[in-house]
């Protein structure tokens, strides 16, 4: 799980959209649970502060809010920056995983 981790914060950084690089370095990722419960969680929260708006969480809104025609500077970045990663890799992801319990399992001798 966390090889899966590690491969979804590095590919969605490389597609976050990119101004002054604080939202690639916020997106960061954690394993919750255990075994068959276990779970992968990335989340690109970034923040700053606004004129007479307190903190703006700017990760949130290009990814759940902007809208579809919001011109990105930068070629290759997306605002989906979390979800096309994972569409792209999700079957390669779920390859590593049954490698990996068939390997568990030969060990113990099944």
């Amino acid at each position: 799980m966390d090889e899966i981790k590690d491969d979804w914060v590095q590919k969605s950084r490389d597609v976050a959209p990119l101004d002054d690089g604080n939202l690639r370095r916020q997106i960061d990722g954690t394993v919750e649970g255990n075994g068959a419960n276990s779970k992968v969680i990335v989340t690109g929260n970034a923040t700053n502060s606004s004129r007479g708006y307190g903190r703006f969480n700017y990760g949130y809104y290009l990814h759940e809010e902007a809208p579809s025609s919001t011109n990105l500077s930068t070629q290759g970045t997306t605002l989906k920056f979390l979800d096309e990663p994972a569409e792209e890799r999700e079957a390669k992801w779920m390859q590593w995983l049954e490698n990996d319990l068939r390997d568990a399992a030969r060990r113990r001798g099944f």
